[in-house]
This record gives C-alpha cells, sequence and structure tokens, in this order.
C-alpha cells in the first residue's frame, strides 16, 4: 500500500498536470462538502428560522413570566409571614404588658395591706411582737422588735 501512495505521489508531483487536477479536486470536495453551511449564510432568515426564533422567545417569555410568578408568590409568603409574627409579638408583648400590671397591682394591693397591718399593730394596745415583713424575692420574714 505504500508502495502505491509513493507511485501516486511521484506521478502527481512529475508534471504540473495531476498537481493541479489534485488542488482542484480538493477545492472542490471542500466547496461541496462546505455548501450547506454557504446556502445558509446567503439565503438569510427564512420562514423556519423566524418560527423557530418565535417558539424560543414564547418559551423564554413564559419562563421569565413563571419566573416573576414565583418572585410575587415569594414576596406575598414573606409579607404574611412578617405580618403574623409582628402579629404574634404584639400579642406577646401585650400579654406580658398585662401580666407586669398585675403583679404591680398585686405588689401595690401586698404593700398598702401590710402599711395597714403595722400600723394597726403599732396603733393597737398592745402590739404583737413579730409583724410578717415581706423581703423582695417574696420570701416573708418576721421582724422583731
Amino acid at each position: 500500500m505504500l508502495d502505491r501512495a509513493e507511485a501516486l505521489w511521484a506521478v502527481m508531483t512529475s508534471a504540473f498536470d495531476p498537481c493541479y487536477f489534485a488542488i482542484v479536486l480538493h477545492l472542490l470536495l471542500l466547496v461541496f462538502d462546505s455548501l450547506p453551511v454557504l446556502v445558509k449564510f446567503m439565503a438569510g432568515i427564512s420562514a423556519y428560522d423566524m418560527a423557530l426564533y418565535d417558539h424560543l422567545a414564547g418559551a423564554r417569555r413564559e419562563r421569565e413570566a413563571g419566573r416573576r410568578a414565583d418572585e410575587e408568590q415569594a414576596r406575598e409568603r414573606r409579607r404574611t409571614e412578617l405580618a403574623l409574627l409582628r402579629a404574634r409579638t404584639t400579642d406577646e408583648r401585650e400579654a406580658a404588658e398585662h401580666e407586669l400590671t398585675q403583679a404591680r397591682v398585686r405588689r401595690e394591693k401586698e404593700r398598702r395591706a401590710l402599711i395597714e397591718e403595722l400600723t394597726r399593730a403599732l396603733l393597737a394596745e398592745e402590739p404583737e411582737r413579730n409583724v410578717p415583713f415581706p423581703e423582695q424575692n417574696g420570701q416573708v420574714r418576721f421582724k422583731p422588735r
């Protein structure tokens, strides 16, 4: 096989005509091979290209609309969660303020009752020796006189 290839090469390079025909044949095959691409560039935009472009543009618009709808849904979900969180926080704050107010009223009642009891004990003819005295932590201790 190598002998045949060498023989063809020797014939082709021996004269101008075989070399010329080989080059022309290679160029002709190259043109025929690239002819669909050349026709496409020279023909311009066809109806198929327009239909394909419209289809792809429609698909892109649908994706964008879906993405925007998903974003809007996520925004609404965040707004709803935020409103629920604010409502829950407000309810918890109001409950804590109510408990604080009740605790203050209860302490004020206890303080007034203690003042009245101490006043009665001081004004009594025979005062008691041990009068209960509440401390800050809620425990009661007897304060001797």
